[in-house]
């Protein structure tokens, strides 16, 4: 992804914040899936990611 961002001459700030949202997004992705693998519900964890992305209008 980063060497495709780096290609069409991104800014390299946005390069970071780029990196840095889908490495935060990675891990958590691997924990959920840890402990879906371990046995724990995770349906919560799933519906609490998707609230926290819906917003209200103002």
């Amino acid at each position: 992804m980063q060497r495709t961002l780096e290609r069409q001459k991104v800014d390299p700030t946005l390069l970071r914040y780029v990196g840095t949202v889908i490495s935060v997004l990675a891990n958590i992705a691997l924990v959920i899936a840890i402990l879906g693998y371990f046995g724990v519900e995770t349906t919560s964890f799933a519906a609490l990611l998707a609230g926290a992305g819906i917003k209200s209008p103002a």
